[in-house]
């Protein structure tokens, strides 16, 4: 909290997820709200400084009574995480897909290889985006690329090499 905080007073917006043992002032909602609040299968705590609980927009949810999707309340603070979060959701999928996940008693070498697959996953988003129209490629594809590319590095170090030592 106390990061939010700092972050309020440098006048830089922020809207993220919260633990509740983080939470001083807790609004407690009830567990079994009826349909047409706006509380999801689990509950969420989230910090603002961007927007806070009004000003209320809309978002559809199905209501059984009704047997159709009706409009509720929501918080402007969710709409905007879950706004911009969906991207970051996405990159933890692509990332999780490039290599398996890795469990280990040194946290340090998971952060390593987690930054190789965002690396990889970074790249391969990056290759797709510069291809100007033509058909994207995989990640399996994007690897065989790299490898055939450092094949041919590696030859044309060896040839440099043949050439050095030969003069």
């Amino acid at each position: 909290m106390d990061f939010i905080l700092h972050l309020q007073k440098l006048r830089l917006k922020c809207t993220g997820t919260i633990r509740k043992n983080r939470v001083k002032e807790k609004n407690i909602l009830e567990k079994k709200a009826p349909r047409g609040t706006y509380i999801d299968s689990k509950p969420v705590s989230i910090v603002s400084t961007a927007a806070g609980v009004s000003p209320l927009s809309t978002s559809r949810r199905y209501s059984s009574e009704a047997r159709s999707e009706i409009d509720i309340p929501f918080p402007q603070a969710f709409h905007l995480y879950n706004k911009f979060m969906g991207s970051v959701d996405v990159h933890d999928g692509h990332c999780n897909n490039v290599l398996p996940s890795i469990r280990s008693k040194k946290w340090t070498w998971v952060v390593f290889i987690r930054f190789i697959q965002a690396s990889i996953t970074n790249a391969h988003v990056i290759f797709n985006a510069t291809r100007d129209g033509k058909k994207k490629v995989g990640i399996k594809e994007l690897f065989r690329l790299l490898n055939m590319i450092f094949k041919k590095v590696k030859q044309v170090k060896h040839f440099i090499n043949d050439l050095v030592a030969a003069y």
